[in-house]
């Protein structure tokens, strides 16, 4: 899929390019589109993308990139999807903030107990349904 950023923007794009990049920040960017793959650096520690403007389905490479630490996606109110059960192969993730994000009533899946170095964890607002899981209680957030 082919993308363009805002001209304001487009620095953002350039420092993807040189695929170095551990952390990217796409905060209050006014995108207007689905994230871009090309942003899904699996070697990325952190995506920080706080009403970024995302529309659209959550990609699944989103829940595949093992070595994010922080994932910040709250406030973009026009994207959707679930929580799927890969969100446990992200096991280095300390924050994830999917606030504010349309989560589709899909239910918290139990495999999100599996992130032992979880810190912070938003998920308020966000359209869940169903219960939370009984091994909730094992996280030590």
């Amino acid at each position: 899929m082919l993308f363009k950023l805002p001209e304001t923007h487009q620095h953002v794009y350039a420092t993807l390019i040189s695929k170095n990049s551990k952390k990217l920040d796409i905060s209050n960017l006014d995108l207007n589109q689905p994230i871009p793959k090309a942003f899904l650096n699996p070697t990325l520690t952190a995506l920080e993308g706080f009403n970024a403007g995302v529309v659209g389905q959550l990609p699944p490479e989103l829940w595949m990139m093992e070595s994010l630490q922080l994932l910040s996606l709250g406030a973009n109110c026009d994207s959707y999807g679930v929580i799927p059960t890969t969100v446990a192969n992200l096991s280095d993730l300390r924050v994830l903030d999917l606030s504010y994000c349309n989560l589709m009533e899909s239910c918290i899946p139990s495999e999100i107990c599996n992130l032992r170095n979880i810190c912070q964890l938003s998920l308020h607002d966000c359209n869940l349904a169903g219960a939370i899981p009984d091994s909730f209680n094992l996280l030590t957030v």
